[in-house]
C-alpha cells in the first residue's frame, strides 16, 4: 500500500491562533491553502493559491464610524485611502453664504508601513452656522470638514487634507449670498439645499441648511502589482 501523508490541519480561526515551528507546513481548510510558520508569527505565512487574483480586487466604503482590519489578508500589497470630510452648514441669515464642501484627499500605503487595525472617523455634516467635522484613517490621513457659510453673503472655505505623504484634492467653496435677500448655494455636489442625499462627497449645505456627512473609501490591492 502507498504511504500516504497528511499536514496539521484546522480552520481560519484555529489557524490564526497557531504558531509552528521553523519550516513547519499547515493546511488552512477554510481558505484551502498552505501556510508555512517561521516559530515566532502567531497564524504563520498563506502561500497563495493558483486561482487568487491580481490587482484591485476588493473596496470598503464607510459611511460610518469603524475599523478596518488588516489581519487575515493573505498577500495584501497596499491601500489607497480617500477621505471626504463633512459639509460646512450654510449661514442662518438671509442673503447669507452657503457652506463649503469638506475637503478631499487621499494617501497610498505599503502594507507594511500599516501595523495594526486602524480607526476610521467619518466627519459630520454641520448644521446651518457650523462647520463640518473631519473623517480620519486613524494618524494617517485627516480631510477637514468645510466652513459655514456667513451672514455678510460670503460662502464657507472648503475643507482641507493632512497628513504625511497625503494628497490634498482640494473641495468645493460656498456660494455667495448678496448680504441682503439673496442666499448662497452650498459648495460641491449635493449643495444648494440637497447635501444630506451626497454623502460621500460632504457638500455644504444652501442658506439655512445643513450640510452632509462625509466618508472615507479604501481600495485593497493585492498580489505581484
Amino acid at each position: 500500500m502507498a504511504t500516504r501523508v497528511r499536514l496539521r490541519r484546522g480552520t481560519t480561526a484555529q489557524t490564526t491562533s497557531f504558531t509552528g515551528v521553523e519550516g513547519e507546513v499547515t493546511i488552512d481548510t477554510d481558505k484551502k491553502t498552505l501556510i508555512v510558520h517561521d516559530g515566532s508569527t502567531a497564524g504563520g505565512h498563506d502561500l497563495l493559491r493558483a486561482d487568487a487574483r491580481r490587482g484591485w480586487i476588493r473596496s470598503e466604503h464607510f459611511v460610518n464610524n469603524g475599523t478596518w482590519t488588516k489581519n487575515n489578508k493573505p498577500d495584501l500589497k497596499r491601500i489607497e485611502v480617500h477621505g471626504w470630510g463633512g459639509g460646512g452648514g450654510g449661514a442662518t441669515g438671509a442673503g447669507g453664504g452657503g457652506g463649503a464642501s469638506g475637503g478631499h484627499g487621499y494617501i497610498v500605503l505599503e502594507a507594511s508601513a500599516v501595523t495594526e487595525n486602524v480607526t476610521i472617523t467619518i466627519g459630520t455634516g454641520g448644521a446651518a452656522g457650523a462647520a463640518g467635522t473631519a473623517s480620519t484613517f486613524g494618524s494617517y490621513l485627516t480631510v477637514n470638514g468645510g466652513n459655514f457659510g456667513n451672514n455678510d453673503g460670503t460662502g464657507g472655505s472648503s475643507g482641507t487634507t493632512t497628513g504625511t505623504n497625503t494628497i490634498d484634492m482640494g473641495g468645493h467653496p460656498g456660494g455667495n449670498g448678496d448680504g441682503t435677500s439673496i442666499g448662497g448655494n452650498g459648495g460641491g455636489p449635493g449643495g444648494g439645499g440637497q447635501a444630506a442625499a451626497y454623502g460621500k462627497s460632504g457638500g455644504g449645505g444652501a442658506r439655512n441648511t445643513a450640510g452632509a456627512q462625509g466618508s472615507v473609501m479604501i481600495y485593497e490591492i493585492y498580489g505581484e502589482v
